[in-house]
Order: C-alpha cells, then sequence, then structure tokens
C-alpha cells in the first residue's frame, strides 16, 4: 500500500528567520507555487521527496518539530487497516486542498502523516 516518501517538514517557531537560514544559508530556491506566505514554505529540490517549512508547532495533533509524509495509494484503506492492527490514530482522514490525509503514531512514539493525492470532489 505504501507507495513511497515524498515529504518531509520542519516545524519552525519563526518562520522569518529560518526562511533567512534556508534560502540565504544552504541556498535553497522557494517554490512560490506551491507556498502559503507566513505559514507553509515549499522550496525546489531535485529530488522525490519535498522539503518545507511550516509555521507553527501544533497541527493535527503533532507537536514534534517535523512532519513526515507518506504518500498511500488508498488513504481511507491504509487507515482501517493500521487501526485494525492496533495503531494510534492522532487525526482521522479528512479532505485538504490537495487530498486526503490523517495523522499516526509509531510504537516508539513518532508522529507519521499519511496522504493520498485524492483530489477534491466538487
Amino acid at each position: 500500500m505504501l507507495e513511497k516518501l515524498t515529504f518531509f517538514a520542519l516545524r519552525v517557531p519563526e518562520m522569518s528567520a529560518s526562511l533567512d537560514f534556508y534560502t540565504d544559508v544552504l541556498g535553497l530556491e522557494i517554490d512560490a507555487d506551491e507556498t502559503v506566505p507566513g505559514f507553509y514554505t515549499q522550496f525546489i529540490l531535485e529530488s522525490a521527496a519535498g522539503l518545507a517549512l511550516i509555521h507553527g508547532l501544533d497541527q493535527d495533533g503533532m507537536d514534534e518539530a517535523y512532519d513526515i509524509a507518506l504518500k498511500v495509494n488508498e488513504i481511507d484503506a491504509f487507515h482501517a487497516h493500521l487501526i485494525e492492527k492496533g495503531v494510534t490514530e492522532i487525526s482521522e482522514p479528512r479532505q485538504i486542498p490537495w487530498g486526503r490525509t490523517f495523522v499516526f503514531r509509531t510504537p516508539d512514539g513518532h508522529t507519521l502523516r499519511a496522504y493520498s493525492s485524492q483530489p477534491i470532489e466538487k
């Protein structure tokens, strides 16, 4: 069911200072098409996975300084599978602009996000 790791975001308390570091120090270029100013900044990378910054430290029940997202092909089936296996759910599946997502906790305490790219039905 799991396809690939496609996204890694670092949660930051101060977006402007972090942006200075990632753009000026590391030389990353901001992907303006995938950025929500003041909240979410994604960078252009030559890889399959994306790196982004997210403003705020508590979203979807996650309070870590990272947001690791795992792309799955059938989000609701994957969620049901995890619940059946006794995995701790942090947030239920929900619709987001680019698909569906939910958050769960691994047995060693890490939180992971699962998502699918199913577009919003209009």
